[in-house]
Protein backbone atom coordinates (compact mmCIF):
# COMPACT_ATOMS: atom_id res chain seq x y z
CA UNK A 1 0.00 0.00 0.00
CA UNK A 2 2.97 2.51 0.79
CA UNK A 3 4.84 1.88 -1.79
CA UNK A 4 1.23 2.09 -4.73
CA UNK A 5 0.99 5.78 -3.56
CA UNK A 6 3.46 7.38 -4.02
CA UNK A 7 3.80 5.47 -7.99
CA UNK A 8 -0.30 6.55 -8.25
CA UNK A 9 0.60 10.57 -7.30
CA UNK A 10 3.49 10.64 -9.15
CA UNK A 11 1.30 9.33 -12.52
CA UNK A 12 -1.47 12.17 -11.12
CA UNK A 13 1.55 14.90 -11.26
CA UNK A 14 2.50 14.29 -14.56
CA UNK A 15 -1.20 13.93 -16.23
CA UNK A 16 -1.48 17.51 -14.74
CA UNK A 17 1.59 18.23 -16.71
CA UNK A 18 0.16 17.16 -19.28
CA UNK A 19 -3.12 19.36 -19.33
CA UNK A 20 -1.68 21.98 -18.89
CA UNK A 21 0.78 21.37 -22.33
CA UNK A 22 -2.13 20.62 -23.66
CA UNK A 23 -4.26 23.66 -23.08
CA UNK A 24 -1.18 26.11 -23.54
CA UNK A 25 -0.70 24.55 -27.07
CA UNK A 26 -4.28 25.78 -27.50
CA UNK A 27 -4.04 29.18 -26.56
CA UNK A 28 -2.14 30.47 -29.74
CA UNK A 29 -4.53 29.25 -31.87
CA UNK A 30 -7.64 30.55 -29.94
CA UNK A 31 -5.48 34.31 -30.10
CA UNK A 32 -5.28 33.82 -33.77
CA UNK A 33 -8.82 33.07 -34.27
CA UNK A 34 -9.78 35.54 -32.02
CA UNK A 35 -7.75 38.13 -33.37
CA UNK A 36 -9.41 37.52 -37.52
CA UNK A 37 -12.99 37.37 -36.69
CA UNK A 38 -12.84 40.46 -35.74
CA UNK A 39 -11.10 41.97 -38.83
CA UNK A 40 -13.58 40.03 -40.76
CA UNK A 41 -16.46 41.53 -39.57
CA UNK A 42 -15.51 45.13 -40.81
CA UNK A 43 -14.99 43.71 -44.12
CA UNK A 44 -18.43 42.87 -44.82
CA UNK A 45 -19.40 45.85 -43.03
CA UNK A 46 -17.65 47.86 -45.35
CA UNK A 47 -18.63 45.82 -48.04
CA UNK A 48 -22.20 45.90 -47.65
CA UNK A 49 -22.18 50.07 -47.49
CA UNK A 50 -20.38 50.02 -50.52
CA UNK A 51 -23.08 47.47 -52.26
CA UNK A 52 -25.74 50.74 -52.35
CA UNK A 53 -23.00 52.58 -54.46
CA UNK A 54 -22.37 49.99 -56.84
CA UNK A 55 -26.21 49.48 -57.35
CA UNK A 56 -26.23 52.99 -58.28
CA UNK A 57 -23.78 53.60 -60.63
CA UNK A 58 -25.39 49.85 -62.42
CA UNK A 59 -28.02 51.76 -62.61
CA UNK A 60 -26.30 55.07 -64.11
CA UNK A 61 -24.69 52.82 -66.39
CA UNK A 62 -27.94 50.88 -67.90
CA UNK A 63 -29.42 54.29 -68.11
CA UNK A 64 -26.92 55.83 -70.36
CA UNK A 65 -26.36 52.64 -72.28
CA UNK A 66 -30.02 52.92 -72.85
CA UNK A 67 -30.21 56.75 -73.95
CA UNK A 68 -27.24 55.83 -76.33
CA UNK A 69 -29.09 53.23 -77.87
CA UNK A 70 -32.20 55.60 -78.30
CA UNK A 71 -30.16 58.04 -79.34
CA UNK A 72 -28.76 56.15 -82.14
CA UNK A 73 -32.07 54.48 -83.02
CA UNK A 74 -33.15 58.13 -83.77
CA UNK A 75 -30.17 59.02 -86.06
CA UNK A 76 -30.56 56.12 -88.45
CA UNK A 77 -34.26 56.14 -88.55
CA UNK A 78 -33.76 59.70 -89.55
CA UNK A 79 -31.08 58.90 -92.01
CA UNK A 80 -33.45 55.93 -93.35
CA UNK A 81 -36.10 58.65 -93.87
CA UNK A 82 -34.32 61.00 -95.68
CA UNK A 83 -32.98 58.25 -98.10
CA UNK A 84 -36.52 57.47 -98.74
CA UNK A 85 -37.50 59.80 -102.09
CA UNK A 86 -34.30 58.11 -103.15
CA UNK A 87 -35.63 54.81 -103.27
CA UNK A 88 -36.78 54.60 -107.00
CA UNK A 89 -33.50 56.32 -108.31
CA UNK A 90 -31.33 53.13 -106.25
CA UNK A 91 -33.42 50.71 -107.44
CA UNK A 92 -32.91 51.96 -111.30
CA UNK A 93 -29.37 52.67 -110.42
CA UNK A 94 -28.57 49.02 -108.88
CA UNK A 95 -30.81 47.52 -111.87
CA UNK A 96 -28.52 49.13 -114.35
CA UNK A 97 -25.33 48.98 -112.63
CA UNK A 98 -25.37 44.86 -112.42
CA UNK A 99 -27.40 44.46 -115.95
CA UNK A 100 -24.87 43.27 -118.46
CA UNK A 101 -26.45 44.92 -121.03
CA UNK A 102 -26.14 48.22 -119.49
CA UNK A 103 -30.12 48.27 -119.69
CA UNK A 104 -32.05 48.17 -116.26
CA UNK A 105 -35.14 46.48 -118.11
CA UNK A 106 -32.78 43.27 -118.56
CA UNK A 107 -33.68 42.20 -115.15
CA UNK A 108 -37.58 42.44 -115.85
CA UNK A 109 -37.29 40.36 -119.03
CA UNK A 110 -35.70 37.62 -117.56
CA UNK A 111 -38.17 37.63 -114.34
CA UNK A 112 -41.00 37.39 -116.92
CA UNK A 113 -39.04 34.55 -119.02
CA UNK A 114 -38.78 32.49 -115.85
CA UNK A 115 -42.51 32.89 -114.80
CA UNK A 116 -43.60 32.29 -118.53
CA UNK A 117 -41.22 29.17 -118.51
CA UNK A 118 -42.60 28.01 -114.97
CA UNK A 119 -46.45 28.42 -116.38
CA UNK A 120 -45.69 26.09 -119.20
CA UNK A 121 -43.73 23.34 -116.87
CA UNK A 122 -47.07 23.95 -114.51
CA UNK A 123 -49.28 23.46 -117.39
CA UNK A 124 -47.48 20.70 -118.75
CA UNK A 125 -47.16 18.52 -115.06
CA UNK A 126 -50.91 19.18 -115.13
CA UNK A 127 -51.66 17.45 -118.26
CA UNK A 128 -49.94 14.95 -117.76
CA UNK A 129 -49.01 13.75 -114.35
CA UNK A 130 -51.45 15.64 -112.37
CA UNK A 131 -54.73 14.60 -114.26
CA UNK A 132 -53.61 11.10 -115.07
CA UNK A 133 -52.03 10.07 -111.81
CA UNK A 134 -52.84 12.42 -108.96
CA UNK A 135 -56.57 12.26 -109.89
CA UNK A 136 -56.91 8.94 -110.18
CA UNK A 137 -54.85 7.99 -106.61
CA UNK A 138 -56.70 10.51 -104.72
CA UNK A 139 -60.40 10.93 -104.55
CA UNK A 140 -62.02 13.84 -105.45
CA UNK A 141 -63.24 15.65 -102.19
CA UNK A 142 -66.44 15.96 -101.02
CA UNK A 143 -68.63 19.53 -100.64
CA UNK A 144 -68.32 21.25 -97.32
CA UNK A 145 -71.25 19.47 -95.20
CA UNK A 146 -72.75 22.04 -92.37
CA UNK A 147 -71.19 19.95 -89.69
CA UNK A 148 -67.70 20.64 -90.93
CA UNK A 149 -65.04 18.44 -91.91
CA UNK A 150 -62.29 17.11 -89.17
CA UNK A 151 -58.63 18.24 -90.06
CA UNK A 152 -57.22 15.40 -88.12
CA UNK A 153 -59.13 12.81 -90.06
CA UNK A 154 -58.29 14.29 -93.52
CA UNK A 155 -54.40 14.77 -92.70
CA UNK A 156 -53.25 11.29 -94.16
CA UNK A 157 -54.97 11.98 -97.26
CA UNK A 158 -53.96 16.08 -97.26
CA UNK A 159 -50.31 14.82 -96.75
CA UNK A 160 -50.22 12.47 -99.46
CA UNK A 161 -51.60 14.98 -102.16
CA UNK A 162 -49.06 17.31 -100.95
CA UNK A 163 -46.50 15.23 -101.93
CA UNK A 164 -47.97 14.27 -105.50
CA UNK A 165 -47.97 18.34 -105.76
CA UNK A 166 -44.08 18.16 -104.59
CA UNK A 167 -43.20 15.49 -106.97
CA UNK A 168 -45.26 17.30 -109.52
CA UNK A 169 -43.70 21.21 -108.50
CA UNK A 170 -40.17 19.31 -109.19
CA UNK A 171 -41.13 17.82 -112.67
CA UNK A 172 -42.32 21.68 -113.66
CA UNK A 173 -38.74 22.95 -112.14
CA UNK A 174 -36.84 20.90 -114.29
CA UNK A 175 -38.94 21.74 -117.11
CA UNK A 176 -39.21 25.53 -116.94
CA UNK A 177 -35.02 25.52 -115.78
CA UNK A 178 -34.27 23.37 -119.09
CA UNK A 179 -35.91 25.61 -121.38
CA UNK A 180 -34.37 28.64 -119.19
CA UNK A 181 -30.54 27.19 -120.04
CA UNK A 182 -31.19 26.98 -123.61
CA UNK A 183 -32.92 30.91 -123.57
CA UNK A 184 -30.76 32.64 -121.13
CA UNK A 185 -26.97 30.88 -122.55
CA UNK A 186 -24.07 31.99 -120.55
CA UNK A 187 -25.76 33.94 -118.19
CA UNK A 188 -24.22 36.24 -115.88
CA UNK A 189 -23.86 35.32 -111.52
CA UNK A 190 -26.82 38.50 -111.09
CA UNK A 191 -28.55 36.93 -113.83
CA UNK A 192 -28.45 33.50 -111.96
CA UNK A 193 -29.27 34.85 -108.88
CA UNK A 194 -32.82 36.48 -110.48
CA UNK A 195 -34.07 33.03 -112.16
CA UNK A 196 -32.90 31.53 -108.89
CA UNK A 197 -35.06 33.83 -106.67
CA UNK A 198 -37.91 34.10 -109.96
CA UNK A 199 -38.16 30.55 -109.49
CA UNK A 200 -38.58 30.30 -105.86
CA UNK A 201 -41.29 32.58 -105.33
CA UNK A 202 -43.41 31.18 -108.30
CA UNK A 203 -42.97 27.85 -106.11
CA UNK A 204 -43.76 29.16 -103.11
CA UNK A 205 -46.67 30.65 -104.58
CA UNK A 206 -47.50 27.86 -105.58
CA UNK A 207 -47.28 25.85 -102.31
CA UNK A 208 -49.68 28.52 -100.69
CA UNK A 209 -52.28 27.99 -102.99
CA UNK A 210 -51.68 24.45 -102.25
CA UNK A 211 -52.22 24.77 -98.84
CA UNK A 212 -55.04 26.78 -98.49
CA UNK A 213 -56.82 24.22 -101.51
CA UNK A 214 -55.91 21.50 -99.02
CA UNK A 215 -56.72 22.86 -95.51
CA UNK A 216 -60.34 25.15 -96.36
CA UNK A 217 -62.89 23.11 -97.35
CA UNK A 218 -63.72 23.20 -100.65
CA UNK A 219 -66.96 25.03 -100.79
CA UNK A 220 -65.29 28.40 -99.35
CA UNK A 221 -64.21 29.76 -102.60
CA UNK A 222 -63.35 32.88 -102.37
CA UNK A 223 -62.03 32.97 -98.34
CA UNK A 224 -59.47 30.63 -100.74
CA UNK A 225 -59.14 32.88 -103.01
CA UNK A 226 -58.32 36.28 -100.88
CA UNK A 227 -55.91 33.98 -98.76
CA UNK A 228 -53.83 33.11 -101.66
CA UNK A 229 -53.90 36.01 -103.61
CA UNK A 230 -52.30 38.13 -100.26
CA UNK A 231 -49.94 35.25 -99.77
CA UNK A 232 -48.79 35.74 -103.02
CA UNK A 233 -48.43 39.57 -103.26
CA UNK A 234 -46.53 38.91 -99.86
CA UNK A 235 -44.32 36.65 -101.24
CA UNK A 236 -43.76 38.67 -104.45
CA UNK A 237 -42.74 41.74 -102.66
CA UNK A 238 -40.29 40.16 -99.71
CA UNK A 239 -38.53 38.45 -102.57
CA UNK A 240 -38.37 41.36 -104.33
CA UNK A 241 -36.33 42.84 -101.43
CA UNK A 242 -34.11 40.09 -100.88
CA UNK A 243 -33.32 40.22 -104.97
CA UNK A 244 -32.63 43.89 -104.75
CA UNK A 245 -30.08 43.11 -102.33
CA UNK A 246 -28.31 40.89 -103.72
CA UNK A 247 -27.83 43.02 -106.70
CA UNK A 248 -26.28 45.27 -104.39
CA UNK A 249 -28.81 48.04 -103.62
CA UNK A 250 -27.58 50.69 -100.86
CA UNK A 251 -28.52 49.99 -97.51
CA UNK A 252 -30.57 52.66 -96.00
CA UNK A 253 -33.34 52.94 -99.18
CA UNK A 254 -33.38 48.72 -98.86
CA UNK A 255 -34.04 48.98 -95.48
CA UNK A 256 -37.13 51.81 -96.32
CA UNK A 257 -38.12 49.27 -98.61
CA UNK A 258 -38.15 46.12 -96.85
CA UNK A 259 -40.41 48.39 -94.50
CA UNK A 260 -42.55 49.22 -96.60
CA UNK A 261 -43.14 46.31 -98.64
CA UNK A 262 -43.78 44.41 -95.18
CA UNK A 263 -46.44 47.07 -93.99
CA UNK A 264 -47.71 46.21 -97.68
CA UNK A 265 -48.10 42.51 -96.67
CA UNK A 266 -49.60 43.16 -93.14
CA UNK A 267 -52.40 45.53 -94.53
CA UNK A 268 -53.71 42.38 -97.23
CA UNK A 269 -53.14 39.77 -94.72
CA UNK A 270 -54.92 41.55 -92.96
CA UNK A 271 -57.60 42.79 -94.37
CA UNK A 272 -57.98 39.56 -96.65
CA UNK A 273 -58.86 38.03 -92.96
CA UNK A 274 -61.52 40.88 -91.67
CA UNK A 275 -63.46 40.60 -94.91
CA UNK A 276 -64.25 37.02 -94.42
CA UNK A 277 -64.08 37.16 -90.23
CA UNK A 278 -67.60 35.66 -90.36
CA UNK A 279 -66.73 32.74 -92.48
CA UNK A 280 -63.72 31.84 -89.99
CA UNK A 281 -66.13 32.09 -87.25
CA UNK A 282 -68.35 29.59 -89.18
CA UNK A 283 -65.91 27.30 -89.66
CA UNK A 284 -64.62 27.22 -86.41
CA UNK A 285 -68.17 26.35 -84.98
CA UNK A 286 -68.74 23.91 -87.75
CA UNK A 287 -72.51 24.16 -87.98
CA UNK A 288 -72.79 24.81 -84.52
CA UNK A 289 -74.52 27.47 -82.51
CA UNK A 290 -72.89 29.77 -80.68
CA UNK A 291 -74.34 28.94 -77.04
CA UNK A 292 -73.58 25.46 -77.62
CA UNK A 293 -69.66 25.13 -77.56
CA UNK A 294 -67.68 26.02 -74.77
CA UNK A 295 -66.51 29.21 -73.18
CA UNK A 296 -63.12 29.02 -74.33
CA UNK A 297 -64.39 28.75 -78.00
CA UNK A 298 -66.41 31.80 -77.16
CA UNK A 299 -63.79 33.70 -75.87
CA UNK A 300 -61.40 33.04 -78.98
CA UNK A 301 -64.07 33.42 -81.37
CA UNK A 302 -63.98 36.93 -80.21
CA UNK A 303 -60.31 37.68 -79.55
CA UNK A 304 -58.91 35.80 -82.57
CA UNK A 305 -58.94 38.42 -85.24
CA UNK A 306 -57.46 41.24 -82.57
CA UNK A 307 -54.79 38.45 -81.96
CA UNK A 308 -53.94 38.30 -85.10
CA UNK A 309 -53.68 42.13 -85.79
CA UNK A 310 -51.63 42.45 -83.11
CA UNK A 311 -49.45 39.25 -83.90
CA UNK A 312 -48.63 40.56 -87.40
CA UNK A 313 -48.21 44.13 -85.83
CA UNK A 314 -45.36 42.92 -83.45
CA UNK A 315 -44.05 40.86 -86.29
CA UNK A 316 -44.13 43.71 -88.52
Amino acid sequence: MHTTLPIASALRSQLRIVALLFLMALLPAAGVSAQTIPSAAPASTSATAAAPGDADDMIMKMLSESQDRMAGFRGKLAQRLRATPDIPSAILATLTAQSPTGNPGHFLRVIGIVIALLAVGHAVQHVFYERPVVRRLMPRRAAADPGGSDLADRFPGLLARALMTLVGMILASLIAFGLATALLPDPTPMTEKTVILAGVGYLLVWAIGLFWRLVLPPGDHRLRRDLTASGAFGIALMTSTVWLEALGMPADPHAVLVALFGLLTVLATVGALYVHRRTVERLVLAGRRAEAVAPLVRLGLRLWFPVVVAYFACAW
